[in-house]
């Protein structure tokens, strides 16, 4: 019994991101994830109080995939200074927002919004940027030197040239390729090209 209702809530959670991404947040009906998922609409709401509680139930499990991963990569990485390291970093974050970029289009969107009630790339962004500056201060203190950044500085640097940027690239990845006949390889090469002359960059031109 409980494998089939973790199955259920499974199914009804890939059809709520495919929908969301396809239409939309405000344009997703429930019929149309019922439909999807081949269950009842009663079903979906035995799970979930309403559409905004399927968001954040897909919303929280890309949050803690997205700490799977940045855990790992520091655990596995953690001076990105040598060229082939910081490579390696930047294609296991690349690869994760690839992986879920119908989501994170459609947390863009609602991001975005006047008064946004799922305001996830926030979320997700304090989430990471806080363990990337204990990551970082760690390793300064490591080697003696004395920690660069204010809080509130690292926040603006991390967010505006590390997150959103990685989160843009995989919303426009796509749509991008196609536009421009730009091959994955190259697209990527060139996307790590750019993101390692400013992002990489701000935290070199600090370390001491």
């Amino acid at each position: 019994m409980k494998r089939d209702t973790a199955e259920s809530k499974e199914r009804i959670l890939e059809a709520a991101e495919a929908v969301f991404a396809e239409t939309g947040f405000d344009g997703a009906r429930v019929d149309e994830i019922a439909k999807r998922a081949g269950v009842n609409k009663a079903l979906i709401y035995y799970y979930f109080d309403s559409k905004d509680a399927i968001l954040d139930a897909l919303f929280e499990e890309l949050i803690k995939k997205g700490r799977q991963v940045q855990n790992r990569t520091l655990a596995d990485f953690p001076d990105v200074r040598q060229d082939d390291i910081f490579r390696q970093v930047f294609d296991g974050f690349v690869d994760f927002a690839l992986q879920n970029r119908r989501l994170i289009k459609v947390a863009l969107a609602e991001s975005m919004k006047a008064d946004p009630k799922h305001a996830i790339l926030l979320k997700m962004g304090e989430q990471i940027i806080d363990t990337e500056i204990e990551n970082i201060k760690q390793a300064y203190e490591s080697r003696g030197g004395v920690f660069p950044y204010e809080r509130r500085d690292l926040l603006v640097t991390e967010f505006f040239t590390g997150v959103l940027p990685i989160f843009n690239f995989a919303a426009f990845y796509d749509e991008w390729m196609a536009y421009y006949s730009m091959s994955e390889a190259e697209l990527k090469a060139y996307f790590f090209d750019a993101f390692k002359s400013t992002h990489l960059a701000s935290h070199l031109s600090r370390y001491k």
